[in-house]
């Protein structure tokens, strides 16, 4: 995004895991990409281009009008 950044800040990362994801649905929940079951444990797995939508409107309007000219 032409030098353009985004931070995400979390309490607390209880694991960090590569897995294959069998099990999974869409999610209805605002900023909730989908729910699956990874590790036996349900995980909900964040849209983060919705959440930077949310936190700025303008975000992908500034970055592609960057791009543009």
């Amino acid at each position: 995004n032409e030098g353009r950044r985004v931070g995400l800040i979390v309490g607390k990362i209880l694991d960090i895991v590569e897995e294959n994801i069998v099990s999974r649905s869409r999610s209805v929940k605002p900023c909730i990409l989908l729910t699956a079951v990874i590790q036996g444990r349900v995980t909900e797995v964040l849209d983060l281009d919705e959440i930077i939508r949310v936190a700025d409107p303008e975000f992908y309007e500034r970055s592609e009008a960057l791009v543009e000219n």
